[in-house]
């Protein structure tokens, strides 16, 4: 399968669905929205940005054992990429099954790279569903790149499916108080809790095994200890 093709129809796609204009004209109030969705936002203050290149100074693995109760667990060997994200981890004897026998579940706490110049209206859109007509639109578009490029049946297929997973978004609980905006998000997969403050957004992955109110609580703690740090 040729896959780059099939990558540069979909961006082209979605960018736009090759170039054509929104079915519907825009009123001001809408042009209004859309460029407050897109105007970078000034950053006043503190900010999670700041600290893009020492995370663990931000979320220390002290603070991070201490506030997920687990000083009696087993380390294990912390995870850091400067630049993508921190991943503390440890061992408490937990078990998941997969293909058929049990693996390890090590306890997890992931941070996330900091994003700047994130507007209020662009952080809400993250969780908000692209509505059935664009979805349509992305598709068709990309299927009609896809196969005047000569791609084969399998990857006009994996087009469909991009755009199809556009209308799909995960439960989300708003969690007030924190930060100026913050949002705790159900995956399939697991939880996230995601803040915006000053302009900046990060995002912590919290997995202390099957209770999602007990890596919420966690999740919030660990946030508001970053947010006084900052």
């Amino acid at each position: 399968m040729r896959s780059s093709p099939l990558i540069l129809a979909f961006v082209t796609a979605l960018a736009g669905c090759g170039g054509r204009p929104d079915p519907a004209p825009r009123t001001p109030a809408g042009d209004a929205a859309a460029a407050l969705a897109k105007a970078p936002a000034a950053l006043s203050g503190p900010s999670f940005a700041d600290w893009m290149d020492r995370l663990d100074e931000l979320l220390p693995h002290g603070v991070a054992t201490r506030l997920a109760d687990r000083e009696n667990a087993t380390a294990r060997p912390v995870n850091y990429n400067r630049g993508l994200q921190l991943r503390y981890e440890w061992d408490t004897g937990r078990t998941i099954a997969y293909a058929g026998s049990q693996v390890p579940a090590f306890d997890r706490i992931t941070v996330g790279v900091p994003r700047s110049g994130i507007t209020p209206a662009f952080f809400r859109s993250r969780f908000q569903a692209i509505d059935a007509e664009t979805v349509a639109r992305i598709q068709a578009e990309t299927v009609r790149q896809a196969e005047a490029r000569g791609l084969d049946a399998s990857a006009v297929a994996v087009a469909r499916d991009l755009g199809a997973g556009l209308a799909q978004v995960s439960p989300i609980e708003d969690v007030p108080g924190l930060g100026d905006d913050a949002v705790w998000e159900l995956r399939k997969n697991g939880q996230a809790l995601h803040i915006l403050l000053n302009g900046s957004a990060i995002t912590l992955e919290v997995d202390l095994g099957e209770d999602p109110d007990r890596n919420k609580a966690v999740a919030t703690a660990l946030a508001r200890s970053m947010i006084e740090r900052l």
